[in-house]
Formats: C-alpha cells, structure tokens, sequence
C-alpha cells in the first residue's frame, strides 16, 4: 500500500493478530502473499490490512488440516460436543467486537452483524 493506514480507533488494539496472521497448524502465521486493506465502506476507512497467504501457506493449511482431522474423528462425540460448545461460548463472549467488525465490513446494520455472528 503507497498510503500509510489509518486503523480504527480500538480495532486493533482488541485484535493485535487480526491485521495480517493466518492460523495454519496450530499457530498465528504472518500471510506472506499481498496485503489486501479492509475498508469500511461507509466511510471509506481503512480498518485493517490482512496479507493473503501465499500459496504454499494455503498448501500447508490444507495439509495441517488432513493431518488433524483422524485425531478430530477419534475423539469421543461428547468430547468434541464439549470442545465446540467452548468456541459458542468464546463467539458469543466476542459477540458485539465481532458483530462491530462484519457491519464496518459490509457496512450492514447492527442487526446483520449480529446475525453474521
């Protein structure tokens, strides 16, 4: 980007990975593909700047995805009903930083972002 960003006040202080990392086996990795600037259409703010990952990051994404998924399958259902009842309760803990992200995404109302959510 030629222009130097301007974030959104608290964006990303709440979200210090959410400008450039992807979640690739386990860990937050830098995206080593373009920088891809999030911008709020109703202002025409620039909210974030996320870098895609490269191909190889998206190859390995995949990969690291295969190989957790027989661990995955393994797991008792109640187990897994446990683990995925903990991201419900992480959504919802996040819910209005989540749903204030989706309307400056796609400049909907507060109602959409919840909803997206």
């Amino acid at each position: 980007m030629t222009q130097q960003t301007q974030y959104v006040s608290g964006v990303q202080d709440k979200s210090p990975d959410f400008q450039t990392s992807q979640w690739i086996g386990g860990a937050f990795v830098k995206g080593l593909g373009a920088p891809r600037p999030i911008v709020e259409p109703a202002t025409g703010q620039v909210i974030a700047a996320v870098n895609d990952a490269s191909p190889d990051q998206a190859l390995a994404a995949i990969a690291a995805a295969k190989a957790a998924q027989p661990a995955w399958a393994a797991r008792a259902p109640i187990e897994r009903a446990r683990l995925m009842r903990e991201v419900s309760r992480l959504i919802r803990h996040d819910a209005e930083h989540l749903a204030e992200l989706v309307v400056r995404d796609v400049n909907g109302g507060v109602k959409s972002g919840h909803a997206a959510v």
